[in-house]
């Protein structure tokens, strides 16, 4: 066995290990309503992404497409850690919640070789996971009440204030922030997309049967 299949087979086991203590947790949560689908959901999604990228590393460990696949499987497995009661669990849960969301983005930005060299989306790539980071940060320095009353969420380590307005206003900054990084994203796609090379294809005469050079 070489040394990347052993490694390769011990995130494997890493990524079971995560995902069986992510159900445990989701499975004794005492906010989560319905925690088999969440169980599914968590499991299911975690172990596309991460089985894929395995495969794809191992086949092509040249090309860092499958690594970063089966990061972003890993930060998608962190949600499961949002359904903790103990605080201090759950505030550095929900603190990373969307960081699978940013790892998408680096995917996409970073297709298909795995690799980002451009500066401008170097950029884009490292505004993606702060704005990930930052995002929930309203919700836990004001506290949970202020988007579900009611919903039994434990008290984050790091609420400062119960100030619904001063929440909602940092709640509005951030989500303008993702939808400018959004547009951003697809303008960067979009011209990736235009300054594509076209497909080397020949094309074929239907009389003679040859290629149109």
């Amino acid at each position: 066995m070489s040394t990347l299949t052993r490694a390769l087979a011990m995130l494997a086991l890493a990524a079971l290990l995560v995902g069986l203590l992510g159900a445990a947790v989701i499975a004794g949560s005492g906010h989560v309503d319905h925690p088999a689908l969440s169980i599914a959901a968590s499991m299911g999604i975690g172990a596309a992404w991460i089985g894929t990228g395995l495969y794809a590393w191992w086949r092509r460990p040249q090309n860092r497409f499958g690594a970063l696949m089966t990061w972003t499987g890993f930060a998608w497995l962190i949600n499961a850690f949002t359904a903790a009661d103990d605080p201090a669990v759950f505030t550095i849960a929900v603190l990373l919640s969307n960081v699978y969301i940013a790892a998408f983005v680096h995917l996409l930005v970073a297709y298909p070789d795995g690799r980002v060299t451009i500066r401008a989306r170097k950029r884009l790539v490292a505004l993606g996971y702060g704005l990930a980071v930052i995002g929930p940060l309203p919700m836990l320095m004001f506290g949970f009440d202020q988007i579900e009353p009611g919903a039994g969420y434990p008290r984050s380590i790091l609420q400062i204030s119960e100030d619904r307005t001063a929440g909602r206003i940092l709640e509005g900054a951030v989500t303008l922030a993702a939808v400018a990084l959004v547009v951003y994203l697809l303008w960067v796609l979009l011209r990736r997309l235009r300054a594509a090379s076209p497909p080397s294809a020949g094309r074929w005469r239907p009389s003679s049967g040859r290629a149109l050079r």
